[in-house]
């Protein structure tokens, strides 16, 4: 019964009424902060839908930038090998095999400057090889011609011998010769020396035998 008492006291006073009008405006408040609250709440999703939507724009937009520069990348790429790989055909055709073959990429072009890079090794190792076979047959005609002239030499002493013996020959021929032309005239004197001895010990015994008378 205390507290009824108050109340009505408190409604004949005027002050219920006061304190229900700032009730109600507290809920207005109230009401109001959270329209407020709602309304910053919505604001806040849609920003975050539009940055939502934004970010997958630029991040689509980004993929597909990287994509494309990647694709020139490779592409540039594969030019300049391909470049490289014709450059290096024209040399190689020309002859010059002194071309350094840079090898900078892991793919079928990379592959095929690896290949022309072999090729070109080994035809410089075949064309040394060939130097080398050159020189060792230059060195066996040069040794060839040398003893071809060492030949000469000796057979040139051998004729010179040769000629050296002719003429030996032809002298002991004519030393022969005059040998036996000078025994003839000494068998001949020889004959007439006898002959004429002969005749002398006829004339002495003639003469020998006219005294004996």
């Amino acid at each position: 019964q205390g507290k009824e008492q108050e109340v009505k006291n408190i409604v004949i006073a005027g002050t219920g009424l006061r304190m229900q009008n700032r009730l109600k405006q507290q809920i207005a408040e109230m009401k109001q902060a959270e329209n407020k609250l709602l309304v910053e709440r919505m604001n806040a999703a849609t920003q975050a839908q539009n940055f939502s939507t934004y970010f997958a724009w630029g991040s689509t937009l980004m993929v597909i930038g990287i994509g494309v520069f990647i694709l020139l990348t490779i592409a540039r790429t594969i030019d300049q090998s391909l470049t490289t790989a014709i450059a290096v055909a024209e040399q190689v055709s020309t002859g010059n095999l002194t071309t350094q073959v840079e090898v900078t990429a892991k793919n079928e072009v990379g592959q095929l400057l690896a290949a022309f890079s072999t090729m070109i090794k080994r035809l410089n190792q075949l064309i040394h090889q060939v130097q080398k076979s050159g020189i060792q047959v230059t060195t066996s005609a040069t040794q060839i011609a040398a003893s071809g002239k060492e030949l000469e030499a000796v057979v040139n002493e051998q004729v010179t011998s040769t000629n050296q013996v002719v003429a030996t020959a032809k002298e002991i021929a004519t030393t022969s010769r005059q040998l036996v032309k000078t025994m003839e005239e000494v068998t001949f004197t020889s004959k007439s020396t006898a002959i004429a001895a002969e005749g002398g010990q006829r004339s002495l015994n003639h003469m020998e035998t006219t005294m004996q008378q």
